[in-house]
């Protein structure tokens, strides 16, 4: 009897089972074309975002100096992406983490970087999304008193620095 209960279980869970195969075909084929199609895009943003950084450099580098001159903010390295906490890495080969030092120190203004919450990152000046679909977060290593600070903030999150609460301990600046 448990042979033939099996059995009819089989067939009548068989025509399910071959939908839903074919059905989870079409969703991979569909997800696929949808990832190509998200690549094509992701690379014209990304050279964008190259040429703006470019454009960007000599008034960066005017803007670090000032802020050196009065000991004020500095942003050492800022990454942008798919980061996980403890993971602030110092190289950037990861395609799905960007390296967005410049475009923030860009909007560095007397001494400060205030960049409000409704703001996706990847909308902003010299940042693209790196993993689309991804939850993304921004990290952010800076000097303000000559004193290192680090922040990690999800991607809506708005931006504030400098704060005493960003201090990094033993963080005198070199």
């Amino acid at each position: 009897m448990f042979n033939n209960t099996l059995m009819l279980l089989v067939i009548l869970l068989m025509p399910y089972l071959t939908l839903s195969l074919h059905l989870q075909l079409d969703i991979d084929r569909e997800r696929e074309k949808k990832r190509e199609e998200h690549k094509a895009a992701r690379e014209q943003r990304r050279a964008a975002a190259k040429e703006e950084v470019e454009l960007m450099t000599n008034s960066v580098q005017q803007i670090i100096t000032h802020e050196e001159s009065i000991v004020g903010l500095v942003i050492v390295k800022a990454l942008y992406g798919r980061i996980h906490i403890g993971e602030h890495r110092t190289e950037t080969a990861d395609e799905y983490v960007l390296n967005v030092t410049c475009a923030l120190q860009h909007q560095v203004k007397d001494s400060s970087l205030r960049i409000p919450s409704d703001v996706s990152k990847a909308e902003m000046p010299g940042f693209y999304d790196p993993c689309c679909g991804e939850a993304k977060k921004l990290y952010i290593r800076y000097k303000f008193h000559n004193k290192l600070h680090h922040v990690t903030l999800a991607d809506k999150e708005p931006i504030s620095i400098p704060k005493q609460g960003h201090l990094m301990s033993n963080a005198a600046g070199s």
